[in-house]
């Protein structure tokens, strides 16, 4: 299939509320529709998740951030338009399934390096949740093969693109933007 094919079915998946398998700019992951809370704990149990911790949520580019969080600063800004693959934890972002945000109501925002995930973002219009297509604990999946099957038979749909290819990549550096100013390096 084409890539337009995959963003086409992808799209009929989360629009409907359902979950994800798809390669990402860093690692294989899972996810869903990040405004749609049902969609985000069928995510949290097929991962065997704490409900208490957040998700990572994809957005297209900054226009698009600036549509669900109150305050889009030049941090938050620099950050995420950085070359490596960059999550900032931030607080005040709207419009999202409550189970996107940790107990402390942070969300892990992020927009990708990766052509796949920008296009199935722009078509869906909304932004997505993103996570490792591993249980809670285990290893990130470096290559389609080590996605579990279980994961594999839960999903709505898995995207048909790049599962011979095994990433060299890592999980994106993360950044938690503190309330006060400044920053914390959670993840380098």
């Amino acid at each position: 299939m084409s890539i337009k094919e995959e963003i086409a079915s992808g799209k009929e998946v989360l629009s409907r509320g359902g979950v994800l398998i798809y390669p990402t700019d860093t690692v294989w992951g899972i996810g869903c529709d990040a405004t749609d809370e049902q969609a985000v704990q069928r995510v949290t149990k097929i991962k065997n998740r704490e409900e208490s911790k957040g998700f990572v949520v994809l957005f297209s580019d900054i226009d698009m951030l600036s549509d669900y969080c109150e305050d889009v600063n030049s941090d938050l800004i620099s950050f995420l338009s950085a070359e490596r693959p960059t999550t900032v934890i931030i607080h005040g972002l709207m419009k999202m399934a409550a189970s996107t945000s940790s107990s402390d109501g942070s969300v892990a925002v992020r927009i990708p390096k990766d052509e796949f995930c920008i296009l199935l973002i722009n078509e869906l219009g909304k932004p997505i949740i993103s996570s490792s297509a591993n249980s809670s604990g285990a290893g990130a999946p470096e290559q389609y093969s080590d996605i579990p099957e279980s994961f594999l038979n839960e999903a709505g749909y898995v995207i048909n693109l790049l599962r011979e290819e095994k990433t060299s990549l890592k999980p994106s550096r993360i950044i938690e933007l503190l309330p006060s100013g400044g920053f914390n390096v959670i993840r380098e």
